[in-house]
């Protein structure tokens, strides 16, 4: 036999030291390990093939009844079997730290990439708003108090969980020890906890009755944040000795808020944009008296103190149902406050994205309004706003100076999940454009390129608008190609083929920075404005784009990019009419979420073209015939006869009655060879282009020729923003 020398083998055995007083072993009989009611190391442990070798006579004696038996073996009697009362028993728990920050950040990349649909809410979802409109109470003071929506059966088989919150502290307190200015920032928040009453010092009666449930903290660090760079972590996820944790008891709770793409878009329609935060929000929401026992911690500022029990009195980050009940409860202040505060009323419904007010208007004192009402119905409801930022200087007159945003370089952040280590979308106030930050790491610094390492770089490309489309088609590409690889370990693409590709992508990425768009995509004092959808179609991808087309009193006409979307053609061989019509299924349904989310009453034309991809123009402009009269914009094909025509476009708009929104007359044929004027705007977001082509294209209505003309990156980027 071969055998392993390892530092230790398994647990002690038995687990705990056994009472074996009053065992009937008879006299005479030779123990294999006399101490064996001792709970102890083991030795050596050999495989099952040899077990039953040892065991030949097949002898037993049986000790009574719920007790072990004897069992005769070569080494001599063994006492196997277990017992129906121990004298006490052993928690063994086993933690496994691991990091899904890829997998959050693919899940955010591929959310973006969806056209919303309307979802319904399941039969848990309907059962939370049922209790929180059943549970809610306002006090006297305009808080809000709310129930924990909890599975009561679950509730009852929930095991104990303070020995697991003790160890766990105990390994925060190492960490502190190693990091003087994170202990005292780590302090500094719990006493800020205690100072303004989210937590209290409870003494524990070790005869009650209550069930009582202790959440593990930690520190997570954000250096980004312009606030607070420590906070603390509450893991009502930990499991307790059941196997149950808290968030396995409680209910989630649909979701209330409109997603982020449609409140940007509502915002890029208003000349005024006003952006504000509200503080410590989750904390602003009592949780009712009875349930605070379930939302207990063990703290101590020293290890040299004695450990304490505190109740969390608010809502607490972290829990399943915390974000419902906090959007939630900003509904119903909303719904109670509508009559005194109409126009903020309907921001905190519609303009509000979990604690962050995206909000606009196209008056300067109907934005001074809004911003009055925003900040008093808050405030009313124990909530307070701060980061205030706005385009309009005039809208924040009156605004505490540590109330507003910093308003530096860096600009106002938009991104909706900050745990998630990318900037995004990112809005400069006092120029009112969006621009880029993403962080992407430099070739030099990327120890190879791996799928892994791939993936999580096209995961930071926060697009929700379909801004830089053509370079997501690109990446949502590369990802196919990865895929196709069949390598599923992770290891380095090969640089000659896949790898250098990759290498030159990733090269031009930080390109994507410099550039700035317009916020605003409706020119002030508009007069008309169109809506005109593209769609297109490659080998490689199909996909979709809307322009917005406004014109003012003097004749002025702006035409900009208002949002795209794309989807990468299957790798089973598709014909090219077929992703034609995927194309315009596309154009149909991202109109029909514009409309759902900005609510422009005006003309739409839908645009599509069957034939070959030829060269574009400009990307966030549109195509140069746009901003024309319309006697000038592509006619129908004069060379087809009726029953031509009525073919062409049965092929195009057989994709309608997939949505409701179009109509099989909105949709016009542009084809190439008969109207030369029809730049192909969708060609790029369905086919994708590099960074530098994208970048080229901020330039390309510049030039009188209105050529593409090769420049240093460094004369692009000089020009894009100045």
């Amino acid at each position: 036999m071969s055998f392993l020398v390892l530092p230790k083998l398994t647990v002690n055995l038995p687990t705990a030291t056994i009472n074996a007083t009053g065992w009937a072993i008879p006299n005479g009989v030779q123990l294999a390990d006399p101490s064996f009611c001792v709970s102890k190391s083991v030795d050596i442990v050999l495989g099952i093939e040899a077990f039953f070798d040892f065991f030949v006579t097949g002898q037993k004696i049986s000790l009574g009844e719920q007790t072990p038996a004897l069992n005769e073996s070569v080494f001599g009697w063994v006492v196997c079997g277990g017992l129906s009362a121990p004298n006490q028993s052993l928690q063994i728990n086993c933690n496994l730290s691991m990091s899904d920050s890829l997998d959050a950040l693919l899940t955010r990349f591929w959310d973006c990439e969806e056209i919303e649909s309307v979802v319904n809410y399941s039969p848990e979802e309907v059962r939370c708003e049922a209790l929180f409109a059943q549970t809610v109470q306002r006090g006297t003071d305009g808080r809000y108090t709310v129930s924990l929506p909890k599975d009561e059966e679950i509730l009852a088989r929930m095991g104990d969980s303070r020995d697991i919150a003790f160890q766990r502290l105990l390994g925060t307190e190492r960490r502190l020890a190693r990091n003087a200015d994170l202990k005292e920032q780590y302090v500094s928040f719990m006493d800020e906890y205690c100072r303004l009453g989210h937590m209290k010092k409870v003494d524990i009666n070790p005869h009650d009755t209550i069930k009582r449930c202790y959440l593990p903290h930690h520190p997570v660090v954000k250096e980004a944040s312009t606030t607070t760079k420590v906070r603390v972590v509450f893991d009502a996820s930990c499991k307790t000795s059941s196997g149950i944790s808290l968030n396995d008891v409680l209910l989630v709770g649909p979701v209330i808020q409109e997603d982020l793409r449609s409140i940007i878009m509502r915002c890029r329609t208003k000349q005024i944009m006003i952006v504000a935060d509200v503080e410590k929000m989750f904390r602003q929401i009592d949780v009712k008296q009875e349930e605070r026992p379930l939302q207990c911690i063990l703290w101590r500022p020293s290890p040299a103190d004695d450990v304490a029990t505190y109740e969390l009195n608010t809502v607490t980050y972290g829990t399943k149902p915390a974000p419902f009940l906090a959007t939630r409860t900003l509904k119903q202040l909303a719904l109670d406050e509508e009559v005194r505060f109409p126009l903020a009323a309907q921001a905190a419904i519609k303009d509000t994205y979990m604690d962050d007010v995206l909000t606009g208007s196209d008056d300067v004192e109907e934005a001074i309004k809004l911003r009055i009402q925003l900040d008093e119905m808050m405030s009313s409801g124990g909530f307070r706003l701060r980061k205030w930022a706005s385009n309009a200087a005039p809208v924040l007159d009156g605004i505490a100076e540590e109330n507003l945003a910093i308003r530096d370089a860096d600009g106002i952040n938009l991104d909706p999940d900050p745990s998630v280590k990318t900037l995004g979308l990112t809005w400069l106030p006092n120029t009112d454009v969006f621009r880029f930050q993403f962080n992407i790491p430099t070739p030099d610094t990327v120890d190879g390129f791996s799928k892994r390492r791939i993936l999580s770089i096209i995961a930071t490309l926060f697009d929700p608008l379909g801004l830089i489309g053509a370079t997501i088609t690109t990446a949502k590409l590369f990802m196919q190609l990865l895929w196709t690889l069949r390598d599923e370990d992770g290891n380095r693409l090969d640089p000659p083929t896949v790898g250098e590709n990759w290498r030159k992508f990733h090269l031009q990425l930080p390109l994507l920075n410099e550039i700035r768009i317009n916020r605003s995509v409706i020119l002030p004092g508009a007069v008309a404005i169109e809506l005109h959808c593209f769609s297109d179609a490659s080998e490689k991808a199909y996909g979709a784009c809307i322009y917005i087309r406004s014109q003012d009193a003097e004749g002025k006409v702006a035409v900009r990019l208002f949002a795209s979307k794309s989807r990468v053609a299957p790798l089973k061989c598709q014909t090219i009419p077929r992703l034609e019509l995927c194309g315009a299924l596309i154009a149909a349904q991202l109109y029909e979420k514009v409309q759902q989310s900005v609510r422009i009453n005006s003309p739409v034309f839908f645009w599509t073209d069957s034939t070959y991809i030829i060269n574009n123009e400009s990307w966030w402009n549109g195509p140069s015939w746009l901003a024309e009269a319309r006697d000038q914009w592509p006619q129908y094909p004069g060379d087809l006869n009726n029953e031509e025509e009525e073919e062409e476009r049965r092929r195009t708009a057989i994709a309608a009655p997939a949505s409701s929104v179009t109509e099989f007359n909105d949709w016009y044929i542009v084809r190439k060879a008969e109207s030369p004027k029809a730049d192909r705007l969708a060609t790029y977001v369905g086919f994708g282009m590099t960074v530098q082509q994208l970048v080229d294209h901020l330039e390309a209505t510049a030039l009188k020729d209105h050529l593409v003309k090769p420049m240093l990156i460094q004369e692009l980027v000089k020009k894009t923003t100045s």
